[in-house]
């Protein structure tokens, strides 16, 4: 380890102004690096199927829930909620926990699918006491075809966001997800 400190400088004086290839090591061989007109890195990206044990839709939930990130007294922070309910007739509901005082949630993405099933719409809303703003619905959606809402929704004391898939058919599952953050008011 001495020696190569001792070499770097050495190397670096007798190299500057000079054309030097760099080379990437794949395992097997060395080949130079590629870069694009204007002098930034090109790389190429091969797609391979999952891996076993890689996180699935179904383990996510588990995960996020077993992190608890709604407990406010115990983390202020980034939110990040998944949830499912599967039913095979009538509605489908989520809730997702009332705010605690002191607290808004501040949420910048949220959708909401079906993963399974069929169901005449699906909807977002923000429930406040007894009142119930809506975020969003999507009519007659297609299995994995979601309803997306992007930008700041404030979520304050005592409200929560329910999530909805009506009319639902055999075997519809409703999938959730939300990412946010928490802000101290009090």
């Amino acid at each position: 380890m001495r020696g190569w400190r001792r070499r770097v400088p050495r190397l670096l004086g007798a190299s500057i102004g000079k054309l030097l290839t760099v080379l990437g090591y794949d395992g097997t061989g060395f080949y130079p690096l590629h870069v694009d007109s204007d002098g930034d890195l090109q790389v190429d990206v091969a797609g391979v199927g999952a891996g076993a044990g890689l996180a699935t839709e179904a383990t996510l939930g588990d995960v996020y829930d077993a992190v608890n990130y709604i407990n406010l007294g115990q983390h202020l922070g980034t939110y990040r909620k998944l949830s499912s309910a599967t039913g095979s007739s009538g509605n489908l509901q989520i809730d997702l926990s009332a705010i605690g005082a002191g607290y808004l949630l501040v949420v910048e993405n949220l959708c909401c699918y079906l993963s399974a099933g069929t169901a005449t719409g699906i909807s977002a809303v923000l429930v406040s006491g007894a009142s119930v703003a809506a975020l969003g619905t999507a009519a007659s959606p297609a299995v994995r075809q979601e309803l997306r809402i992007t930008g700041a929704i404030v979520v304050a004391p005592g409200e929560n966001l329910r999530f909805y898939a009506t009319g639902v058919g055999a075997n519809t599952t409703l999938n959730v997800g939300v990412v946010g953050h928490y802000v101290r008011t009090a």
